[in-house]
Order: C-alpha cells, then structure tokens, then sequence
C-alpha cells in the first residue's frame, strides 16, 4: 500500500499481508457466448479505492474458481494509521460476474458503488449500490454484448447533493432494424437513500 500525504514530496510504501485470491484469466459468457470481459484491461488491478474515516478501501476483480463460479470483486479494508487488515470481503453471485468495481464516499461517510454485471442468462451491464445494503440497482439492460466493457464508467460523491453519489454507466443495444449492429446508450445516475431523495423510510437507494 503507497501513501503520500498533502505537502509531502516522497511516498511510502508497506507490505500487507491478505487472503489468497483467484487471479486466473477474467473471462464471463453472455448469451450468444461473447466474452463480454474478453479485452482483459485491466486485469487484477485496483481500480476501486477510498477513504472512510480512519479507513482505506481497495477493490478489484478477481477471476473464477476456489469456490466462486463466476469473475468477482474483491474488497479490502484497512484501518489507519498503522493499515491493519480490518476486513476482506467479495461481492459474487453464482449467477453472473461482478468487475470494474469504483468506490465513492457521501457526506454520511456511505461508501457507494458503481460496478459491471453481467454473464450466463445476461449481457454486461452496469449498476450501482451503497455498500452494506447487498443489493445494486440498474436503469437499463444491455440486449447484446461486446468484448469491452468497461470504458467510460464512474463513481462520485454528488455536489452540491453531497449526501448523494453520482455515476455514469451505459447499456450496449441493438440498432433498431432495419439498421444492423449495436449502439452504446449512456445514461447519468444520481442516486443516494430513499430517505434522503424523497425524505421517506430508510429503504435503499432511489
């Protein structure tokens, strides 16, 4: 794990030790058998990182086996100072593939997450979900697929609705016939508590 804080002009660095993982080929079929993580950037590289009080989060996918039967996401949790491991965990579900995880956190120290999903009886999509709920939501279903996912997608803490979040994701669909092939459908999210947006019970994500 490197740190450098604000002023300082070096960095530090310090070996942590973890659970093993499967860090074996990402690959995950949809209908019609395309490899929808096929292009295979970036591999096993972190790409979901924040900070939540005196804790750091990483995350990043892994690939299947040892017990997962689908690519998932890995979570690490460190405390600070001294970045003891607090917690590994995985987000997986034996129906379809997790990856491309991105962290964020609001103004209630929520951390969210914006992450792709998609394989066996789906093609890749995108969804997002505050962490601890064990539930993301998505606007819109992709109807074919593509070899790679990924691009162009994010997380955020929304301004000036700072107790919300904001990402960007896309679905991938078919042209309309008699057009052919397959066109990107980008679409924006700003999504926070039910309580917060509509100032109702405290029953996930709108």
């Amino acid at each position: 794990v490197f740190s450098m804080k604000e002023g300082e002009n070096r960095y530090f660095w310090r070996d942590i030790n973890i659970s093993s993982w499967q860090n074996g080929t990402i690959a995950s079929n949809t209908p019609g058998n395309i490899n929808w993580l096929a292009f295979g950037f970036p591999g096993n590289a972190v790409l979901g990182a924040v900070r939540r009080n005196n804790e750091v989060w990483f995350a990043w996918t892994a690939s299947a086996g040892g017990g997962f039967q689908n690519p998932h996401v890995q979570v690490a949790k460190f405390s600070l100072p001294n970045y003891n491991l607090i917690e590994q965990m995985q987000i997986w579900n034996n129906d379809y593939a997790f990856s491309y995880p991105a962290f964020a956190t609001n103004s209630d120290n929520e951390v969210g997450i914006s992450l792709a999903w998609g394989g066996r009886n789906f093609f890749g999509n995108h969804a997002v979900g505050i962490m601890g709920d064990f539930v993301v939501w998505y606007p819109d279903l992709s109807d074919t697929a593509i070899t790679r996912w990924g691009d162009y997608v994010s997380n955020r803490r929304a301004n000036p609705q700072s107790r919300m979040f904001a990402a960007s994701g896309y679905a991938v669909l078919k042209n309309t016939p008699p057009a052919t092939g397959w066109r990107f459908d980008p679409y924006y999210i700003l999504y926070g508590r039910n309580s917060v947006v509509n100032g109702g019970a405290n029953d996930g994500i709108r």
